[in-house]
């Protein structure tokens, strides 16, 4: 009975453990990897970062989201 509680709490805490390092690894991952290393808000264009504003041609999507004419989803920073 001792030997099978020990593995249901060691399964538990691997679970437990398992899903705190993934969730703290997807916390990270759309900041680092938001357009190029800019950030979430902005885009990399000629090699400098630029805040995210739709432009001619832009077809929205959602409020805060559009569609440019390359057809790069873009939104605003904070949405």
């Amino acid at each position: 009975m001792t030997a099978q509680i020990s593995k249901r709490a060691a399964g538990f805490l691997t679970s437990a453990v398992a899903a705190g390092a993934l969730a703290v690894g997807l916390s990270f991952a759309p900041t680092a990897s938001a357009a190029d290393g800019c950030g979430y808000g902005y885009h990399i264009e000629n090699g400098t970062c630029v805040l995210n504003l739709p432009g001619p041609g832009a077809h929205f999507i959602s409020p805060n989201c559009w569609t440019n004419d390359l057809g790069d989803e873009r939104c605003v920073a904070g949405s």
